[in-house]
């Protein structure tokens, strides 16, 4: 093994989270990352090379792996981790002036490399692995049913759908959660046997708020913590607009809460209690961490436009995405973000006795279209955030840097009392 090169670190203050950023490599084109119960392995992949970095010890080291070679022409595609030893890898290969792929697994942490013949010409959609009966889910093209392919016996099966297409939330053991797309709402359903049956649970209690007939829509990005624990992006129309809010549940969905007003693009668990939701805002992108199921909201972390993200316990994780500084992709290794003592009352990490003394000021107050806020003199992505008085998100934004004021436009906010939270202190307001 050889030591990576650190080439960059940023050390990030917003919202009160001193999370430091170090850019472990800027030339790679994708991330997955694979845990295990003593450390964590991530695999990263260029076009002609697949690089392993395993922690270990505190430490951080990477390897070159072997890959398959058929041509000068290929390029690796889809990378795909079972275990930290189970690969799943597609490549394409330009032949005759025609792109056609190619897909291997490897069983010994790419040592060797088998090629695996589909049953299907059109290209299977990867979607789940169950890593206890070592069997991966494929989607079939059409959205008809599931290919399932067991690599210890090289077998093929294929699951018909019931009555409408699922997606895979959990799997392990053959036992897990099946999410259903159906015209009333999506449904969770439970199995024993690895989809090929399931009992459709009426966990989601969609008479309870925040659903109602006026504006019943659709869950989506269902994301399961815990059997009980669940994360969603809940979509409806109301007067004529789409919304989007972020919902959690600890009872499997017979209750919800509302923790943002917003459409986010990722939500990832880092523990039984902490996910980080990630959503991008227009060139770039806000990444939350949310801890207490859900009860506190740490904003901006990462400021930098995020295409995926794992992480191995709530202080520290890896982060695939576009720096803010450079506007290059990058691999980032994220530490010292707080976990799950982020966030203390209302959703903002706990100050200073210092910084408690300072003060923030918003006027007009009230005010219907937009207020002015004055702090301390705004750092580079110093952050804001607007909550309701029950706690929940309702905006978030960055300080004007270097100036002590601040406008933000407020006539999206419904109206109500609301609380304004910075580096400098807490103030409230009234939306008219």
């Amino acid at each position: 093994m050889k030591a990576i090169k650190l080439l960059l670190i940023l050390l990030l203050a917003s919202a009160g989270v001193n999370a430091q950023f170090t850019l472990l490599d800027n030339t790679v084109t994708n991330t997955v990352i694979k845990n295990s119960n003593t450390d964590a392995y991530l695999f990263s992949f260029k076009p002609d090379e697949l690089i392993k970095f395993k922690f270990e010890n505190n430490a951080l080291q990477s390897e070159s792996l072997n890959i398959p070679q058929n041509s000068a022409t290929q390029e690796l595609n889809d990378l795909r981790v079972i275990t930290k030893d189970v690969l799943y890898l597609r490549i394409a290969e330009l032949q005759n002036n025609h792109i056609s792929n190619f897909y291997y697994l490897s069983t010994d942490g790419s040592k060797t490399w088998n090629k695996i013949t589909t049953p299907d010409k059109k290209l299977p959609l990867y979607s789940y692995a169950d890593e206890v009966k070592g069997i991966i889910y494929f989607s079939k093209s059409d959205l008809t049913g599931y290919y399932t392919y067991e690599y210890a016996t090289n077998r093929w099966d294929f699951i018909n759908f019931q009555s409408t297409p699922f997606d895979i939330i959990k799997m392990k053991g053959g036992i897990g959660y099946l999410q259903l797309f159906t015209n009333n709402g999506d449904r969770i359903a439970y199995t024993t046997d690895g989809g090929k049956s399931y009992v459709i649970q009426n966990q989601i209690n969609y008479n309870s708020a925040p659903f109602s007939s006026a504006n019943q829509g659709i869950l989506q990005k269902i994301t399961m913590v815990t059997d009980q624990h669940w994360y969603a992006q809940y979509q409806f129309v109301e007067a004529g607009t789409q919304k989007n809010q972020v919902l959690v549940t600890t009872d499997q969905g017979a209750t919800w809460k509302v923790i943002m007003n917003t459409f986010v693009d990722l939500i990832q668990p880092a523990s039984d209690n902490t996910v980080y939701i990630y959503k991008q805002d227009g060139s770039k992108g806000l990444l939350y961490l949310v801890s207490d199921y859900g009860n506190k909201v740490c904003p901006t972390l990462f400021t930098g436009r995020v295409q995926s993200m794992n992480f191995m316990n709530p202080s520290s994780g890896i982060i695939f995405a576009q720096s803010p500084e450079t506007l290059t992709y990058g691999v980032w290794l994220l530490t010292n973000s707080g976990g799950a003592a982020c966030g203390a009352a209302n959703g903002i990490a706990s100050k200073s006795k210092t910084a408690a003394k300072n003060k923030i000021s918003v006027y007009p107050n009230p005010a219907s279209s937009q207020i002015t806020i004055s702090h301390a003199a705004a750092t580079h992505q110093a952050a804001y955030s607007i909550q309701s008085i029950t706690g929940q998100v309702a905006m978030t934004g960055e300080l004007q840097e270097g100036s002590t004021s601040t406008e933000i436009n407020i006539s999206g906010l419904s109206a109500g009392v609301y609380l304004i939270r910075t580096d400098s202190g807490v103030s409230k307001f009234v939306k008219e």
